[in-house]
């Protein structure tokens, strides 16, 4: 009879512990869907008075790309939409015109998903000089 009683309880036992880790909700972490990484960043291309940056990013976005003269502060911007269409895209490619030669630029590409901005670190080309 105390074997029985013992048995009983072992059964019983397993069978809440069964119960609980079945009814457990566990979700597992996740990567967050929604962040914007950037790399492949590169200014090719560059004259006089352009320059041609290029980047991928890890989700479909538009891109703009923020650049300025070195030691100033007014900031100009420059859109891959115009150049590749109104759609998110992976592959960036943003022609800068009317620069000025021989001059020092700063740049970085920045991303809008769903209302949060991403920028990738201020990097710098120098236009060519006037033959």
């Amino acid at each position: 009879m105390n074997n029985l009683f013992i048995i009983g309880f072992i059964v019983i036992g397993i069978a809440v512990v069964f119960f609980l880790v079945m009814s457990y909700d566990y979700e597992a972490p996740t990567k967050q869907s929604n962040i914007v990484e950037f790399d492949s960043i590169q200014a090719i291309n560059i004259t006089q008075n352009s320059v041609t940056t290029i980047a991928r990013t890890s989700l479909p976005v538009l891109c703009e790309v923020e650049y300025t003269k070195l030691r100033t502060s007014d900031s100009s911007f420059a859109s891959d939409a115009v150049q590749n269409s109104n759609e998110p895209h992976l592959e960036h490619r943003v022609t800068i015109n009317e620069l000025s030669s021989s001059t020092v630029y700063n740049y970085r590409f920045q991303a809008d998903n769903g209302g949060e901005k991403f920028y990738t670190a201020v990097r710098v080309f120098t236009t060519l000089s006037a033959k």
